[in-house]
């Protein structure tokens, strides 16, 4: 007998948890996971969706709901201006969000909040994170020394170099581990200390080793 993991058919079906009759409603949004999101159970009879909008204003986003579907789109009123960019890490092109609802579920607001700031802070062996008015909101601590981090381009993930054990690891946006790579040495891959990390438009890893005067560049998978 084949099982199935059908955790990711539920990710866009808000109330029906257990029911089988949710993944109809789970079609591909063609959208390649973009802009990311979390549906949080905030108690038994709520929910909470939070998507990621960098790069958007509030009266460029819109949120309707019709026949128990909640809508949310993103769409630049004018053109973008041409800018030189020496990075580009966010995405601001235009998108569209669909989660089904069941029945019982009723929409009670929706409001755009600030994005976050994550710092490493290698000497307390830490990853604090602020908002975008600088009030401290979490912090998580580190074996080692976390040196560098960058966004990953789906703005959910991050990139950490972590100092002189020569690794460099893929966060989830609450700090948990989800790979590591790299090691202590002179060879590829290897680093006296993983300082500085930042990555290109095709996600392209760049680590600045200053103790063996290089910057590595590591291709995406």
């Amino acid at each position: 007998m084949r099982n199935f993991d059908l955790s990711p058919l539920y990710r866009s079906a808000i109330g029906f948890d257990r029911l089988f009759n949710a993944l109809e409603a789970n079609q591909s949004q063609g959208n390649g996971g973009y802009p990311p999101y979390n549906v949080e159970l905030v108690d038994e009879n709520h929910y909470r969706i939070a998507i990621a909008v960098a790069g958007f204003a509030e009266h460029e986003l819109e949120i309707t709901t019709h026949d128990n579907l909640l809508v949310v789109r993103g769409a630049h009123n004018n053109e973008p201006a041409e800018r030189t960019y020496l990075y580009q890490g966010i995405a601001e092109r235009n998108f569209e969000r669909k989660f089904q609802l069941a029945e019982h579920i009723q929409i009670k607001g929706a409001k755009l909040e600030n994005g976050l700031l994550y710092i490493a802070d290698r000497s307390n062996q830490r990853i604090q994170v602020f908002d975008a008015d600088g009030n401290y909101v979490r912090e998580t601590s580190h074996p080692g020394t976390p040196c560098g981090l960058c966004l990953c381009n789906d703005q959910s993930h991050m990139m950490m170099a972590h100092g002189h054990a020569g690794k460099v690891m893929k966060l989830d946006e609450n700090c948990n581990v989800l790979g590591i790579t790299g090691s202590q040495g002179k060879g590829p891959n290897q680093y006296g200390e993983a300082h500085l990390i930042a990555l290109d438009q095709q996600e392209n890893i760049y680590i600045a080793d200053p103790l063996n005067w290089r910057v590595q560049k590591l291709a995406k998978n």
